[in-house]
């Protein structure tokens, strides 16, 4: 009733020179009429007479003069409204090893009638992909009632041997939890989880891999979080995974992830792996065309030897320059051949020395080496290297 040709109280010019976008026209919220704002302005309407679409100036709120009526506008009839889908409930999910999950199916009415809803567990042959445990699905209309149900059942798992952890006072549960979930319990660089962890004094553990996937928009597959701490560390910590859970309430991949099956996380796992294995013999399919006719591992036996030639190519590179390097030596004593006889080598190292290959007396040598090269006569032989008896001497 207030600011008629404006469209609403708190959208006319004077709102929009406010600088508020929100107020445009059209904005007929009872909230706009109780902000601080809308009051201001209902005030600064009732002392000037004026309403808050006419920035001061004088209006009757009359279209048309007296004597004259307006005309009938046409009907208009519009688009008919979408039906919307009922929002998903409030759910939360944990796993369940089969000591857990008996005393929960004992205690299933009480855990639901503190939820508000109802406490949901797969049967005993029905797993959770990779574990011994069953999944259980809490029910009910919102967090807070969550959160009663979630009391109930820490009640029992602080009862329960199957949950206790090594040190006393301490006990672990598993729940499962959308992979953006806990993209958002991680945070970046860690620091949300590190901030669980020094407030709740609990241990949160989020697994790297997800059980299952689903291509596009979605919730990436499930993954399972530890949770290792005394009955208050727990009951903190699962505050915070039930928050991060339920922030994604409102997205359209929600009931689905609400009603997906051990069977249908299975499936998918199965096309991962398949996905993993084609992709394998494809890059298997482009080495094999690169090799022609050769198989991969005809390549890897070819690859291994030319490595073992090219270790052995200084080797032999070696023994050629030892050679090499004897050849002088062996010129300058064939002309001298059996003209004397060069004395021995050192005389403690003399009964050691190997023969020599000439006709001239052996060299000196040492233990394990050749024996010494004989050089002028009356000197003795050089001391050799290993391996090889000495040269006869002049």
């Amino acid at each position: 009733k207030f600011g008629s040709r404006a469209g609403g109280w708190g959208c006319g010019p004077a709102a929009l020179r406010l600088g508020h976008g929100r107020w445009g026209p059209g904005c007929r919220s009872a909230s706009s009429m109780c902000s601080p704002l809308g009051r201001a302005l209902l005030s600064q309407a009732e002392k000037s007479g004026t309403s808050a679409g006419d920035c001061g100036s004088s209006y009757s709120g009359k279209r048309y003069n007296d004597g004259y009526e307006a005309p009938e506008r046409p009907v208009k009839f519009g688009r008919p409204e979408k039906e919307q889908p009922p929002p998903a409930p409030a759910v939360f999910k944990f796993l369940a090893p089969e000591a857990l999950a008996n005393a929960l199916e004992a205690f299933s009415a009480i855990v639901g009638e503190a939820a508000g809803g109802e406490l949901d567990l797969t049967s005993s042959g029905d797993l959770f992909p990779g574990t011994s445990s069953r999944t259980a699905c809490l029910i009910s209309d919102n967090k807070e009632g969550i959160m009663e149900g979630m009391r109930k059942v820490l009640t029992i798992v602080v009862q329960c041997g199957e949950c206790a952890s090594n040190r006393p006072g301490e006990f672990q549960l598993t729940t499962i939890m959308p992979a953006k979930s806990c993209a958002m319990l991680i945070g970046v660089k860690g620091h949300n989880i590190k901030d669980l962890v020094k407030t709740s004094g609990a241990h949160v553990h989020v697994e790297g891999e997800a059980v299952g996937f689903t291509t596009g928009t979605g919730p990436g597959g499930d993954k399972v979080v530890h949770i290792k701490g005394s009955y208050v560390g727990l009951e903190s910590a699962i505050t915070r995974l039930v928050e991060c859970v339920l922030e994604f309430q409102d997205q359209p991949w929600f009931p689905d992830w609400v009603v997906r099956s051990n069977a249908e996380r299975m499936e998918d796992d199965d096309g991962k792996a398949r996905s993993a294995r084609m992709a394998k013999l494809s890059l298997a399919g482009k080495a094999g065309s690169l090799s022609g006719d050769m198989g991969c591992d005809e390549m890897a036996d070819m690859a291994a030897m030319a490595s073992m030639c090219s270790m052995m190519m200084p080797m032999q590179c070696m023994q050629m320059m030892a050679m090499n390097s004897m050849m002088p030596f062996l010129s300058m004593c064939m002309p001298f051949v059996g003209m004397g006889a060069g004395d021995g080598g050192l005389p403690m190292l003399a009964d050691a020395s190997d023969a020599g290959s000439g006709p001239g007396a052996r060299g000196g040598g040492m233990e394990g080496g050749m024996g010494g090269m004989g050089c002028m006569p009356g000197m003795g032989g050089m001391a050799g290297m290993s391996g090889m008896g000495g040269m006869g001497g002049m």
